[in-house]
């Protein structure tokens, strides 16, 4: 994004657009500004920080001498786009963005706002700049560039997040899958250890029955044992009994 080159025609423009009648001590100011902003910018393009905080300070003068000074109050924006204090610039491009009639400078305007905006990724508002700047002027051949090159920012950014999205997609249902597969895991362990619960029972129960009909055996066997031992008791007391009666009586010689 060529915004120096812009930035410099857009402050020659605007400086040679508005020359009105001023309080020589607002004038002084602006001059100053404008001194300080081309030596902090020199040759090179490389931006003396020191010399352009020196011009913000010249415009921010001029403004509370004459606070309907367009021109200081671009400048200014300007200068703080060349600080990178992009957010700034932004909210000095907006004040003025509606109240400069001039078709040329008012597309400058625009055209800044809109690389402000894309310097700090706002990347749809920068595109909305960048067509308010060529509705004012449709020739303009750097706002053409500055506005491809946002809305090919803007379709990389749709397909990163679209990109994004697929691999959230991907994601929820791998995690999905694996989740179910847990589950059906567990599920499956759960039923097995239910089968093996009722196998273990059965198996105790049928433990308790062979235990059961064991022991009924051994207690009839020993009541049969019993009753027999009573039994032979008893015939064997019969026995004694009918010797006893069959014995003949004792005779005694008188």
């Amino acid at each position: 994004m060529r915004s120096s080159k812009i930035l410099n025609i857009a402050l020659i423009l605007l400086l040679s657009a508005t020359q009105v009648a001023y309080s020589q001590k607002e004038r002084k100011y602006i001059r100053s500004g404008n001194d300080y902003y081309k030596s902090a910018i020199g040759d090179t393009g490389q931006v003396d920080t020191v010399k352009m905080k020196k011009a913000a300070e010249m415009y921010r003068q001029a403004i509370e001498k004459a606070p309907t000074s367009y021109e200081a109050k671009y400048n200014l924006a300007n200068t703080n786009f060349k600080l990178k204090a992009y957010d700034m610039a932004e909210r000095e491009y907006k004040a003025i963005q509606n109240t400069i009639a001039h078709d040329t400078i008012s597309a400058k305007i625009f055209h800044n706002l809109g690389n402000s905006q894309l310097m700090q990724g706002k990347i749809k508002e920068s595109i909305e700049s960048y067509k308010n700047a060529l509705r004012r002027n449709p020739n303009d051949i750097e706002t053409k560039y500055n506005l491809a090159l946002a809305q090919s920012k803007l379709n990389q950014m749709q397909d990163q997040q679209q990109q994004q999205q697929n691999d959230e997609n991907q994601d929820n249902q791998d995690n999905q899958q694996d989740q179910q597969q847990q589950q059906g895991q567990q599920q499956q362990a759960e039923e097995q250890q239910a089968q093996e619960q009722q196998m273990q029972e059965a198996e105790e129960k049928e433990d308790q029955q062979d235990d059961k009909e064991k022991y009924s055996k051994e207690d009839a066997a020993r009541i049969l044992e019993a009753l027999q031992n009573e039994e032979q008791n008893v015939q064997e007391r019969l026995n004694r009994q009918k010797k006893s009666k069959s014995r003949p009586k004792s005779t005694r010689d008188w």
